[in-house]
């Protein structure tokens, strides 16, 4: 059985820094504190909050530093990118991917229970079936193309995006434009 542990030290790595991921980082430290008042005591120590600087590799090796750190005992990827990159990890400890778009696009583990299957790697996904609902959307407005705009560091960093999407839709006959916006959004 698991020794139960009187401290628990969180990371947090984020995909890069701007305005709405320190709003998203404090709310996130501020509920997490709150759930978990009592024993075991959280911790979020100074410099645990990791800026992935909108990067794949640096995200990646930033979750191999926070894996070998004894100090850290579980880490939280919060962001799109980080939450993309964390099936592709081995999670020597906890790892918590709350931002994961599709599971099933995102090659994350599904079991037959609902979980990842993989010890250590908890994620959380809308569960939306993105293909379908473009599909829907572009049958009930009758349009034959389509653009989505997105973060220009979050549409370059997510490898799925651009190539699944184009192959998905061009055999429906529907076009998609990706626009990457220059900065991202706040």
């Amino acid at each position: 059985a698991p020794v139960a542990r009187s401290e628990i030290t969180i990371s947090i790595l984020t995909d890069g820094d701007s305005e709405a991921v320190s709003v998203v980082a404090n709310q996130l430290q501020s509920q997490v504190s709150v759930l978990a008042s009592g024993e075991p005591q959280v911790f979020f120590p100074p410099g645990s909050r990791i800026d992935g600087q909108w990067n794949r590799e640096v995200i990646r090796a930033e979750f191999q530093r926070l894996l070998a750190d004894p100090g850290i005992d579980v880490v939280i990827a919060l962001g799109v990118i980080a939450s993309d990159l964390a099936s592709e990890i081995e999670p020597t400890k906890p790892v918590i991917a709350p931002f994961v778009i599709d599971a099933v696009l995102q090659g994350f583990p599904i079991s037959d229970d609902g979980t990842s299957g993989i010890e250590n790697l908890h994620y959380l996904a809308t569960n939306r079936d993105l293909p379908s609902e473009i599909v829907r959307f572009a049958t009930s407005t009758q349009a034959s193309k389509i653009a989505i705009i997105g973060e220009q560091p979050l549409i370059e960093a997510l490898p799925f995006t651009a190539t699944w999407i184009s192959e998905q839709f061009s055999r429906l006959g529907i076009a998609i434009q990706l626009i990457a916006t220059g900065e991202t959004v706040n």
